[in-house]
């Protein structure tokens, strides 16, 4: 009977070195997996997956901006960002509904008497729709301020033309003086305020020229108004801009009395506040897209600026007041040289 022999020392041997060639190639692919995956993870973590984000359309086809009509193709305008690239666009932007802030009481008319009385106008009123009633100064009967009874909004107006002595002080109210008489002012009426930023109003000055019209002038001692501008908060991180510069959510252009004491010669409040629970959303339009079609319509220019072909220096998004009392809707913002400033809907109609 044969014996059976196992396997030789050599064969053995050959065997162990098949199994550690082996094992060495599988830790070396699952070092490079290991490697892989953490790489793919960290790439994730650094790119995540863009999920497509859906328009709620909660105000159903996009509401028309209503941008003040100006003719202003003679514009050439050209477009130098600093980063050389144009901005990241969401893939949605909101559309926020706008809500009045109502006079208190059963009798707004009678609210609005008593308003115009605490300002110091007369409460005999003026009809000059349902909405808006006309009240003159208590002794002046060129300045008048009307009321707005459905909004708390009003405006302060003089005629300068006739009654150049509302401005003829020698001297105005500084920056200072004239932002803290403000921000008083308005606390004394009583009206909500909190849709308003008090810090840090833009400050315009103003010089009475032939007929009684307005022009601004850098010039400060030059002046015979100083108006100090107050915008809307922020909504969703982002600046709220006006058809004008010089315009804000109350704005007052202030003089000093022969007596010294400043007096609201202009001015104006809107009450509309930004209803932050109705909010629809809509695709944007990309930066790109928006540029091409800003250059070409210029859709509205809130300033021209003091050059033919200003160069746009920045652009971003933010809202527009259109003052309607109806939405807040986002524009993309173009700014550059000459304190050039436009905007242009940021909404991707379809």
């Amino acid at each position: 009977m044969k014996s059976v022999s196992g396997p030789t020392l050599t064969e053995i041997a050959a065997l162990a070195r098949k199994a550690i060639y082996f094992a060495a190639i599988g830790f070396v692919v699952l070092a490079f997996a290991t490697y892989g995956m953490r790489q793919y993870q960290e790439y994730q973590r650094l790119h995540p997956r863009q999920v497509e984000e859906k328009p709620n359309y909660l105000f159903a086809k996009v509401p028309e901006i209503k941008f003040p009509k100006k003719n202003l193709s003679d514009l050439n305008l050209h477009l130098e960002i600093a980063t050389g690239a144009y901005p990241e666009a969401p893939q949605l932007v909101k559309i926020y509904r706008m809500q009045s802030s109502k006079f208190p009481g059963f009798d707004p008319v009678q609210t609005a008497r008593d308003f115009a009385l605490k300002l110091d106008f007369t409460d005999n009123e003026k009809k000059n729709s349902d909405s808006e009633y006309e009240f003159t100064d208590k002794n002046n009967p060129t300045r008048k301020i009307i009321i707005n009874v459905t909004n708390q909004s009003f405006k302060i107006e003089s005629d300068l033309k006739s009654n150049y002595q509302l401005i003829a002080a020698q001297s105005l109210p500084n920056p200072e003086e004239a932002t803290n008489f403000a921000r008083s002012f308005l606390s004394s009426t009583g009206l909500t305020i909190s849709h308003i930023n008090l810090d840090s109003p833009d400050i315009f000055y103003y010089k009475l020229g032939a007929e009684g019209i307005l022009t601004e002038t850098l010039l400060p001692f030059d002046a015979n108004l100083i108006k100090i501008v107050f915008k809307r908060k922020t909504i969703d991180g982002k600046q709220v801009f006006f058809d004008e510069m010089a315009r804000g959510v109350a704005d007052f252009s202030l003089a000093n009395k022969n007596d010294n004491q400043i007096q609201v010669v202009e001015g104006e409040f809107n009450g509309d506040l930004v209803d932050e629970t109705a909010v629809g959303t809509y695709y944007a339009k990309s930066a790109a897209a928006a540029w091409e079609e800003f250059k070409t319509k210029k859709e509205y220019i809130v300033n021209k600026g003091e050059l033919v072909e200003p160069i746009i220096r920045n652009m971003y998004l933010g809202f527009y007041d259109d003052l309607s009392g109806t939405y807040l809707q986002p524009v993309w913002v173009f700014e550059g040289d000459g304190n050039f400033r436009g905007v242009i809907s940021a909404v991707l109609a379809k």
